[in-house]
């Protein structure tokens, strides 16, 4: 077994490799990075250069195989046309699964519209992703190095595919430096225009703020501050001497209301004059202070007026010099940033003769070298495969099996006897079971049932068992089979055989048979028909048949009453041997309680399917109510199975030997 797996695996791997797989090229074109240091400074670093960071080295290889690069490959090399990128025009297999659902269309057209052919942008796009698969970068560790490696059916086309990368990829580069200078050049000539216009609308600003102020300079202005000044200095000199001319008007009033004219002349520094009176000097005096305090506050008002005047002159031109040194320094930053601008603008101007890619080519690609099928590789594998296969096959049939597969494994699981193996009938309809055993007296499985039948009748010494119960586990182990083929030998001896039914609930032994009659066991144990009535005899050899008959019971208690009793005690005066075909032990009781009524046990045991635990639970279940078992049969036995599993050498039955006493 190991052995054919492993043949088989390797003729496998042989078709593929040599007819099935298509035969894969690589091809790669060898490239390196030219890399900048790059300073904020320095515009040409800016617009050009890749800096030496991992990730621009990994984001050009991403650029690289990108779907725009893709679909501009699949354009200039013409790969629409080709039908290993563009499916939609290579030639269906009528194997492939594409073929199989077209020929399954066609068949059964769909009752909706066929869809719309793609358009020319689809098909490249289509194409242009399929290409992506047979592409691939990798950058060299340590290294600015990278390699473009292209897949295909064809050396020839892999090299031409890897090289329209390459240089398509330095174009781009190229490209990319020209969007960027020529975009620098638009947005730095836009630029240096509206600063040259911001510059001459500030000059004219500042012409106009001149022409309308009456500012000279800020001299002037500074001269205009100290009149003020001084102006200020005179405001507050006259405030003090009209203040001295009140405080001695106030005191000469006192002395001209108390009448001491003397005094008051004395105090005002007057001169009495003899030809006049003291008081008529006095009022002379006061009204000559009098007219000196309103003379000087005349001349205060007109100072205040003046100093408002001149205060008012001073803030507007003040404010005026403030705006005027504010548009020249304004004008003086537009004009500087204008001349920087300018001056960017040219040397970029300069530099769009002058770019280069940064990226260079240092190998061409060359005709593509074969990289699939591996045929050493995959006839490796499928050694490797074929070992594991067959291993886990046999390790599955040794170890996941849980049925039994020889006598000896039967025996020693459970200690009883093991009568015999019936090995699997070459028969399908159960109606053609009863003409095999007729027709077929040296066959095999005849042969099988005839020692089962010498091993029983020699179990007891003191007499042979006269009522056969025949039973098993579980539904569809043999048992039906084993009950006629016993009755069918035990007739054969030139005995009277009775074979019934105790399987009331499914009733299929009248499917072996075309003889129906109305009356049967449940007609016999009701009392309605006579045990000789109720029978029928087969055909080959003769041996009487007790179906279940007709009726609707199911209940296994008729096997419990005195009728089920009397009925066996009247047969055992009527036949030599009573088979009875139980239903299964482990399904319902009826199979135990037959049991009791019989002087023999037959337990059928499923080849490979009957598990250790349910044939335990089954056995559990007569020792329970202490019955014996008489032996057990291993049915339906496969001889091919048995040499597979190599068990051949335990059964010389199912061996070459048995082919000169067998009809195989």
């Amino acid at each position: 077994m190991l052995f054919s797996t492993v043949a088989t695996a390797i003729f496998c791997a042989f078709i593929y490799v040599s007819v099935i797989a298509v035969p894969k090229y690589t091809s790669d074109v060898r490239m390196a990075f030219q890399v900048r240091s790059q300073s904020v400074l320095n515009l040409e670093s800016v617009i050009s250069g890749l800096s030496a960071d991992q990730a621009t080295i990994n984001t050009e290889l991403g650029v690289l195989t990108s779907r725009r690069l893709m679909e501009q490959l699949v354009i200039a090399e013409g790969l629409v046309d080709d039908p290993e990128f563009n499916t939609r025009i290579r030639e269906i297999s009528p194997f492939s699964v594409r073929g199989i659902r077209g020929a399954l269309r066609s068949l059964w057209p769909p009752k909706s519209e066929p869809m719309d052919s793609p358009s020319a942008e689809q098909v490249i796009r289509a194409t242009a992703n399929r290409l992506r698969n047979a592409i691939s970068v990798e950058a060299d560790r340590n290294s600015f190095l990278f390699s473009i490696s292209a897949t295909t059916e064809d050396p020839v086309k892999s090299a031409r595919i890897a090289d329209a990368l390459a240089r398509l990829y330095l174009q781009d580069q190229v490209a990319v430096k020209f969007d960027a200078v020529g975009h620098a050049v638009d947005w730095l000539s836009i630029k240096v225009r509206e600063l040259e216009e911001e510059a001459q609308a500030r000059q004219e600003a500042i012409r106009s703020l001149r022409s309308s102020t009456t500012l000279i300079s800020a001299e002037a202005l500074e001269a205009l501050t100290l009149r003020v000044k001084d102006v200020r200095e005179r405001e507050a000199s006259l405030e003090s001497q009209i203040l001295g001319a009140e405080a001695e008007i106030m005191r000469l009033s006192t002395l001209m209301e108390a009448g001491e004219f003397a005094t008051l002349l004395e105090t005002g520094g007057a001169s009495p004059r003899s030809n006049t009176s003291a008081e008529e000097q006095a009022r002379a005096l006061m009204g000559t202070r009098f007219a000196v305090l309103e003379r000087q506050k005349g001349q205060l008002a007109a100072l205040q007026t003046s100093l408002a005047l001149l205060e008012g002159q001073v803030t507007e031109q003040a404010e005026d010099l403030d705006r005027l040194n504010q548009l020249e320094d304004e004008a003086e930053a537009t004009r500087l940033l204008h001349a920087t601008f300018l001056s960017r603008l040219k040397e970029t101007a300069v530099q769009i003769g002058m770019q280069t890619a940064d990226s260079r080519i240092l190998s061409d690609a060359a005709p593509g070298r074969k990289v699939a099928p591996r045929g050493s590789l995959i006839l490796a594998l499928a050694v490797i495969l074929g070992l594991m296969g067959g291993a886990g096959f046999i390790w599955f049939q040794q170890v996941g099996v849980t049925g039994f597969r020889s006598a000896l494994d039967l025996e020693a699981s459970t200690g009883l006897t093991i009568l015999g193996q019936v090995p699997r009938l070459p028969i399908v309809d159960r109606a053609a079971l009863p003409g095999y055993l007729r027709d077929n007296p040296t066959a095999a499985g005849v042969e099988a049932v005839r020692n089962i039948r010498t091993s029983l009748l020699l179990s007891r010494q003191d007499k042979h068992p006269q009522v056969i119960t025949v039973t098993s586990s579980i539904p569809g182990e043999g048992k039906t089979t084993l009950s006629l083929g016993l009755a069918h030998n035990l007739a054969g001896l030139g005995r009277r055989v009775l074979l019934i039914e105790g399987d009331i609930r499914r009733r299929t032994l009248d499917e072996y048979f075309d003889v129906r009659p109305g009356a049967g066991l449940l007609s016999a144990l009701r009392g309605e028909t006579e045990l000789g009535q109720a029978v029928f005899s087969s055909e080959f050899p003769s041996f009487d048949v007790l179906v279940g008959g007709d009726g609707d019971e199911r209940n296994g208690d008729l096997f419990s009453s005195r009728n089920f009793g009397a009925l066996i005690a009247q047969a055992r005066g009527i036949y030599d041997h009573v088979v009875i075909d139980t239903p299964p032990v482990l399904v319902v009781p009826e199979a135990r309680v037959i049991a009791g009524h019989g002087d023999a046990v037959v337990y059928a045991v499923l080849w490979n399917r009957t598990t250790p635990v349910q044939l335990r639970e089954g056995m559990r279940q007569f020792q329970s109510v202490d019955i014996p078992l008489a032996g057990l049969v291993l049915s339906n036995v496969d001889p091919k199975g048995m040499r597979r599993y190599g068990y051949s050498s335990q059964s010389g039955a199912y061996s070459n030997y048995g082919a000169p006493y067998y009809d195989l």
